[in-house]
């Protein structure tokens, strides 16, 4: 269970930096909630919001997770 709640934010890490770029030693700061179910949720909104305007999946569930 602990694999799937690490892949989740995975992939919220992911999707923050998507379109992104950095120079070298350039650190970025990334706020990650806590909860797991608000993470979800974030994730949740933003695909939908992405899909309502490109109809392709920006994050792709992990397979088994009942997203």
């Amino acid at each position: 269970m602990d694999t799937l709640k690490a892949e989740v934010k995975a992939n919220y890490v992911v999707t923050a930096l998507k379109g992104k770029s950095a120079k070298k030693d350039e650190k970025k700061q990334i706020l990650i909630p806590k909860s797991d179910a608000i993470v979800e949720e974030i994730l949740k909104k933003l695909e939908e919001d992405f899909n309502g305007k490109n109809k392709k999946p920006l994050v792709s569930s992990p397979e088994g997770s009942g997203i």
